[in-house]
């Protein structure tokens, strides 16, 4: 049983994600809070993006006192006694804890003596799960996303919090899939149990109000530090399997943990390098020579970057007034963008978790305290810096171009001391577009870039995971940002949200240092035949090089697979037996996947066979495969 009564909002992966746990049905709450549409079911069946249902309940309370008013009104405000002819009653003090009290178990004793309320039955999960299963043909269907709307500002607030969790899980991923590989090359020993502490410390503070950031001062004092230690450890893990791998090569590698082949400017001990790399593998680190690289020309009035594939043209304000994709002969921009913008910031009671539209529409421009001007120039890469303020705060921008890249990239690093403020920088592309995509776990979403009804109307802020995608369908424009994840879309124009500074529930939120890069990447196509999963990938993933003694001609090029599917993990398995290679396919088009051998499907929590599977297994739209392999 899926039991989630307090989650601001769920994706639309989630129903695939919760049938392959093991988990038959759904219990929630907060879509009861809706703002401005009432949410029309309290028990329906939850249609996924790739087609898997569960039936969801929602219960009328998560905190209820156990009398007769209380029973009363909920049955009375559930919409569908019909089709499900029960509700779940959660009692007790369940927000800040507490439970149940000897009071309320003596009232529930006497509740089925009063008259016009519902029945009162005390009973086990399985009886619960078995009686709402009894009800599925009856209950109306919910396709996509369960929005829920309010608690948006969530999507944003404490910058450290975020940009730490997305660094764990990116470092994370990294270290189970070098050691599995070096253990599959009988190099090392698999560190299953470091491993599992780690993840245990990420998922503990994944919990809320933690990510959310909308926590007390202490808990970030102890989670950003719990953090940095994940971090730190899963990089030496790293770091002791590449140089192992590395020493058995006998030269320099370059390593890459994506599926697909690379060929990239990477920093290496202060200097960029122009490198390649094959999928899932290593190579010699060979430096790619440089005949002609990234060209700046510096005007009065802007600064022109430009290299194979991009044009791009920067005011004085460092924002972007042209962006040319000489790939595809377009004009990326309809009119000046990445215009940061300073939004009044006081939603009331729920301080740090909610923003209002209203302050969307108002804002004021960031002052440029220092020009843009070219910082740095080489063939492999351009840097224009800018330094821009409001208040008495300040924010330094680093807009960089890179040979043979398709990305404009805004390294950014804030020093903040204002509160009640919502920073945004909003783009104008030039596309026109109904809709737009976004990046959630595991999936990508569809949702309106109109305001006509007001459902459409309540999604003025909405979450993504690593990117957002405006397209037409034959072009788009997509922002990549791995560590901030709220947006706003009006038709073509798209603003995210980079930093939130409430004082409720603590004061020190956001103020202070904080850093976080984003990119710009214009493409043919949709999301997927742009390619916009894969440049999130590698900004995420970044290409790794380690030194080793160096042995003349010995290096091998090595690739344990190659794919256009998201290898979202491979690890051990969890009865010590085999590995498991997760897969996910980003496309709404079946694609196929060729597996290095042949193995098992298991479900997500590995207790589960689900059958053989051969070399080449397809997998449907936005589905998920976890694979066992020996």
């Amino acid at each position: 049983m899926g039991w989630l009564p307090d989650t601001f909002g769920f994706s639309a992966s989630l129903p695939q994600i919760m049938k392959k746990s093991g988990i038959e049905v759904f219990a929630t709450y907060k879509l009861l809070w809706n703002e401005r549409n009432e949410f029309p079911y309290h028990a329906f069946i939850w249609k996924g993006i790739d087609g898997t249902e569960i039936p969801v309940h929602i219960m009328m309370s998560y905190k209820s006192s156990m009398t007769a008013k209380s029973l009363y009104k909920q049955w009375k405000r559930y919409k569908n006694k019909y089709e499900v002819p029960f509700l779940l009653y959660a009692y007790g003090y369940g927000d800040g804890g507490g439970g149940i009290t000897w009071e309320m178990v003596e009232m529930m004793k006497h509740m089925n003596k009063v008259p016009h309320i519902p029945k009162v039955v005390k009973g086990y999960e399985d009886e619960y799960v078995a009686e709402l299963k009894s009800c599925i043909d009856n209950m109306p269907t919910w396709e996509g996303e369960l929005y829920v709307e309010v608690h948006r500002g969530t999507y944003t607030t404490n910058l450290k919090m975020k940009k730490y969790m997305a660094d764990a899980e990116s470092v994370l991923r990294s270290a189970e899939i070098w050691s599995t590989i070096a253990e599959m090359l009988g190099l090392v020993e698999y560190p299953k149990e470091e491993l599992e502490k780690l993840w245990k410390k990420i998922l503990l503070h994944q919990f809320h109000d933690v990510l959310p950031g909308s926590s007390i001062r202490e808990v970030y004092d102890e989670a950003i530090e719990d953090l940095k230690k994940v971090i730190r450890e899963a990089e030496e893990i790293i770091h002791s399997v590449l140089e192992r791998i590395a020493e058995k090569e006998g030269n320099d590698l370059v390593f890459n943990d994506l599926p697909w082949k690379r060929r990239e400017v990477v920093e290496v001990n202060g200097e960029y390098h122009l490198l390649e790399a094959p999928p899932l593998g290593w190579k010699l680190f060979e430096p790619i020579e440089a005949k002609e690289g990234v060209k700046v020309r510096d005007e009065r009035d802007k600064i022109i970057l430009e290299n194979e594939y991009l044009r791009a043209v920067i005011n004085k304000d460092g924002e972007l007034i042209s962006l040319y994709d000489k790939e595809n002969k377009r004009e990326a921009l309809r009119s000046t963008s990445n215009v940061l913008m300073a939004h009044i910031d006081t939603p009331g009671m729920w301080d740090a978790w909610d923003i209002n539209e209203d302050f969307l529409i108002q804002g004021e421009k960031l002052k440029t305290l220092e020009e843009a001007k070219v910082v740095y120039q080489s063939p492999l890469i351009a840097v224009i810096k800018v330094v821009k303020g409001y208040g008495n705060s300040g924010v330094t921008q680093f807009i960089k171009l890179r040979k043979e890249s398709k990305l404009l990239e805004f390294e950014t690093k804030v020093d903040w001391k204002d509160k009640e403020i919502l920073l945004k920088a909003w783009f104008n592309f030039n596309t026109h577009n109904w809709s737009s995509f976004y990046d959630i776990p595991y999936g990508v979403i569809e949702r309106p870039a109109v305001r006509n009804t007001p459902w459409e109307q309540a999604k003025f802020e909405v979450p993504a995971l690593r990117w957002a995608d405006v397209c037409d369908g034959d072009y788009g424009v997509a922002i990549i940002c791995t560590s901030r994840h709220g947006y706003t879309n009006w038709d073509s124009k798209i603003g995210l949200s980079l930093l939130k500074s409430p004082i409720y529930p603590n004061p020190w939120s956001d103020l202070g240092e904080g850093e976080f890069t984003y990119y710009i990447y214009p493409h043919k196509g949709d999301w997927f035949e742009g390619e916009v999963y894969k440049r999130a990938l590698e900004v995420w993933s970044k290409l790794r090089v380690v030194k080793a003694k160096r042995v003349e001609g010995k290096a091998k090029e090595f690739s344990f697979m190659r794919t256009d599917a998201v290898v979202g993990a491979l690890k051990k398995a969890e009865d010590g037996n085999g590995y498991i290679l997760r897969l996910y396919n980003p496309s709404k088009e079946e694609l196929e996947v060729e597996l290095p051998r042949e193995g098992i499907e298991m479900d997500m929590i590995e207790l589960k066979e689900l059958g053989k599977v051969s070399r080449k297994v397809k997998l449907k739209p936005f589905e998920i495969k976890t694979i066992k392999i020996s």
